[in-house]
């Protein structure tokens, strides 16, 4: 379900999507090969929030947090830079 009418202001929405993501990012851990976690930035603009991964230990840990990022259906992109 998509919650973002509720928020008239995109700071707003990032704030809630930032809470909604982390708490993803939690359960997903840290990178069960390195025991490092993948640090994410975020953005908005008045058409939704993104999501980067921008540091990570390897390429498959970048790619379960963008997926997981995903899952959660709060960003309009999730990239790995």
């Amino acid at each position: 379900m998509d919650f973002n009418f509720l928020f008239s202001d995109p700071e707003e929405q990032l704030a809630s999507d930032i809470r909604i993501a982390d708490d993803e990012l939690y359960e997903l851990g840290k990178c069960p090969v390195h025991k490092k976690k993948a640090s994410v930035s975020y953005d908005c603009d008045e058409h939704g929030s993104y999501a980067y991964v921008t540091r990570y230990c390897c390429q498959e840990f970048a790619i379960k947090v963008a997926e997981t990022l995903e899952k959660t259906r709060r960003f309009v992109r999730v990239e790995i830079e």
